[in-house]
């Protein structure tokens, strides 16, 4: 799941670690909203008219279509920071598996005291990965990245019992060691059940989204040609 989730989002990461190109963007941004702003003044002075009024309703339509590239650009940089979240969570959440799994193993040869050691890590860890992924999660809600906090969540718990577990091995309890092996297993059924992120189980997922913030912007930037186009015929040019 890990690797998956960081994988979709390297595109993203590529592209805003081009910081002075975002820089560069913002910029021509201001710029033209401050060039629309100057032609929508010139324009209010002038007599009321049809055409008057559909150059007016194209500075508004441009004005929409510069949020939304000014939305896009900023939210280039929100995928970069959720990108490296990402990346540390699931270096995160691989290690504790490792550990966990160390764990098991240990318990297996009844070294309980490297098994509680292990689990311990492993409980640390899950939580760590948690965390960033919550963390990630805050800044794009629509990856679904909750599911994989909530995936370490319950490794964790996973990882808390296998130190009970060590400890009830280490003090000869049997009875109460092989009951927490069936809920240990229990535990992993329910972890592997608890379905992918968006942005792992959608393979185009990335590239959708950006689909989604440039749609608004392609239709008022029609809308404002259109809006254009009608009031210079109307104005008496274009004919």
């Amino acid at each position: 799941m890990y690797d998956e989730a960081g994988a979709s989002l390297d595109a993203m990461q590529d592209a805003s670690d081009a910081d002075a190109a975002i820089d560069q963007a913002t910029s021509a941004l201001r710029t033209s909203r401050d060039e629309i702003a100057a032609a929508r003044a010139a324009i209010e002075r002038l007599d009321e008219s049809n055409g008057r009024s559909d150059y007016l309703g194209a500075r508004a339509a441009l004005t929409t279509a510069v949020d939304g590239l000014e939305d896009l650009v900023a939210y280039v940089g929100t995928a970069g920071r959720m990108a490296e979240d990402v990346s540390r969570a699931s270096a995160a959440a691989e290690a504790a598996a490792d550990d966990l799994n160390a764990a098991i193993s240990a318990g297996n040869k009844r070294d309980y005291t490297r098994m509680r050691a292990r689990a311990r890590e492993a409980s640390s860890g899950f939580a760590k990965a948690a965390s960033m992924f919550r963390a990630a999660h805050k800044l794009d809600q629509s990856a679904g990245l909750d599911k994989a906090a909530a995936y370490c969540d319950v490794r964790k718990k996973q990882a808390d019992l296998v130190v009970r577990m060590a400890d009830s091995g280490k003090a000869g309890r049997v009875s109460a060691y092989n009951r927490d092996v069936d809920r240990m297993n229990a535990m992993n059924d329910k972890a592997e059940s608890m379905g992918e992120p968006d942005v792992v189980a959608d393979p185009d997922w990335a590239a959708n989204r950006i689909a989604r913030l440039t749609e608004g912007i392609e239709k008022a930037g029609e809308e404002a040609d259109r809006l254009r186009a009608q009031a210079l015929k109307k104005l008496g040019y274009g004919e």
